[in-house]
């Protein structure tokens, strides 16, 4: 088991709401691009629609907190969420199949986000190719070497 796993660490609300609304904008698009899509009547109302991606966002990033090395991402993780997490979804599922999404989906997401993951013990790059292979990374979680406040999961105001 590694720190992650151990860690009493919440979920960020902002990598929540970020990875919701990349969501919903990415289905939105399907749905321009595609008119025969209809989220409405596939969710019995586009409220139920919003009310799963927002239990998608929330389920993406309690998986994402025990699994995700933030350490060895480039970028802030709200904004990366933003910017990738929908388009990685609907290469998982269907806009009409959200409400089937679940853990196992989360992992395929971080495959298809190209995320450094902790599984089985070991930090892994997990590849779009849906191979898993050993990183270049270390094998043991990263020292908490950040000065306090200064984290990637959170923005620098």
């Amino acid at each position: 088991m590694n720190d992650r796993q151990t860690s009493n660490e919440l979920p960020d609300p902002a990598a929540v709401f970020a990875a919701a609304t990349s969501l919903r904008n990415a289905c939105d698009g399907a749905v321009t691009a595609d008119p025969s899509l209809n989220l409405s009547e596939a969710y019995h109302g586009y409220d139920q629609f919003i009310r799963e991606v927002m239990r998608i966002g929330t389920m993406f990033e309690a998986w994402a907190c025990k699994h995700v090395v933030f350490e060895a991402l480039g970028e802030c993780w709200p904004y990366f969420l933003e910017d990738h997490f929908g388009e990685a979804c609907l290469a998982v599922r269907s806009p009409e199949s959200m409400n089937r999404f679940d853990e196992t989906d989360c992992l395929h997401v971080a495959m298809e986000l190209r995320l450094p993951v902790w599984l089985d013990g070991e930090l892994r790059a997990v590849m779009h190719e849906r191979v898993m292979r050993q990183s270049t990374f270390p094998t043991a979680p990263p020292a908490k070497s950040s000065p306090p406040g200064s984290s990637p999961r959170r923005p620098r105001w």
